[in-house]
């Protein structure tokens, strides 16, 4: 009896052992046998699953987007204050630079290659829908500390969603390029302190 394979399983094994590849050499100069070799299959098997190497950095976002949802502690979302809620979740995702270093490096490397060529427009809208709903997290978060009274009501939450993800981009970035200068925890902390005096209503 031939045996069963789970195709998604399978494409998604591809797409992890490609993302250390792409992390270290970049999209361009990894090539499809090297990606088979990572995987321990033959370079026919990976064409099994994939036409085309770019199509292979599209499931790498879709796996890599999940496994950064998978690791933000979802038990935040049951802390009733607003102020410690937004406290952790940013903690949190600060914290993903450093404990997944090879997806950052990917995250940083399809948003290169999608603003050099527009032909990989969907990794990049995947990239997209990930940043939209990161800014969803923290805007509801601000609208609802407004409704308790914990944050100023001139605070346009979908604005300032817009900007920390930026800025968790921006240290994602740094911290990458200069991580042992940059302790995470500290520069985290400073950043909610000085967060938390422009948006947090004084008692």
């Amino acid at each position: 009896m031939p045996k069963i394979v789970d195709k998604d399983k399978k494409r998604s094994e591809i797409a992890h052992a490609a993302i250390s590849l792409f992390a270290n050499k970049g999209f361009d100069s990894t090539t499809i046998q090297e990606i088979a070799d990572a995987a321990q299959i033959g370079k026919g098997t990976v064409y099994e699953y994939f036409d085309t190497k770019e199509e292979i950095i599209i499931q790498v976002a879709m796996e890599m987007f999940a496994e950064m949802e998978k690791s933000i502690d979802l038990t935040i979302f049951a802390i009733k204050d607003p102020k410690e809620r937004l406290k952790k979740f940013i903690e949190q995702t600060n914290s993903l630079v450093e404990h997944m270093k090879d997806i950052m490096m990917v995250y940083m490397e399809i948003w290169r290659i999608n603003l050099r060529d527009k032909n990989f427009g969907v990794s990049m809208m995947i990239l997209k829908d990930a940043l939209v709903t990161y800014r969803k997290v923290i805007s509801d978060i601000i609208k609802e500390g407004q409704k308790m009274h914990v944050f100023k009501k001139s605070i346009n939450g979908e604005r300032l969603a817009i900007m920390l993800t930026a800025a968790f981009d921006g240290l994602a970035f740094h911290y990458l390029l200069d991580n042992k200068n940059i302790d995470l925890k500290k520069v985290s902390g400073e950043f909610i302190n000085s967060l938390f005096e422009g948006i947090v209503i004084s008692e």
